[in-house]
């Protein structure tokens, strides 16, 4: 995620860039990366009131962070929101593999760090938001990988077409 890429009017974010690491002389190395999987990966997603409020609390930490370490602080990632507190990117390696480590501190059973996708999706699907927005959502290219995925969870939208078939013969509608 790229500051710049935020729209604080309208709460929005254009996901664009990713963060690649890759093996450089035999040390890991980061290289941001405009050009993602497929073209429905760039996107443009609303955010709720909270994820607004987390940034805004992010952003004045990175400048405080900046600020107290003057030339210690990395500018070369000052437009990157996953940084450390000298500026440096984080690696995307660094979030999954602290992933279990903050499951395990608060009690929680492990899972993988992608299942909280599906279970995101799952929570979307189960709330009757259509198909379409959580394929959108997701950034997948065909609503049909959304389908074959998670189409098995809509327990809810096939009793909703019982219903409305019965409303119908009943004469309700």
């Amino acid at each position: 995620m790229r500051w710049s890429r935020i729209n604080w009017e309208d709460n929005s974010i254009i996901l664009d860039t990713k963060i690649a690491e890759f093996d450089e002389q035999g040390k890991k190395a980061l290289s941001a990366v405009e050009e993602m999987k497929t073209e429905s990966s760039r996107r443009k997603l609303y955010m709720p009131p909270m994820v607004i409020d987390m940034l805004k609390n992010e952003k004045e930490k990175q400048d405080l962070y900046r600020a107290m370490f003057k030339s210690g602080y990395s500018t070369d990632f000052k437009d990157y929101v996953c940084v450390n507190q000298l500026g440096e990117l984080l690696k995307p390696s660094y979030v999954t593999g602290h992933f279990a480590t903050l499951l395990k501190k608060h009690g929680m059973r492990h899972i993988r760090f992608h299942d909280l996708r599906h279970t995101f999706a799952s929570i979307l699907i189960n709330n009757q938001v259509p198909l379409i927005n959580v394929s959108n959502f997701l950034g997948h290219s065909d609503i049909s990988t959304t389908a074959n995925i998670y189409s098995h969870l809509d327990m809810k939208s096939i009793k909703n077409v019982s219903d409305v078939i019965t409303a119908v013969f009943e004469g309700k509608i």
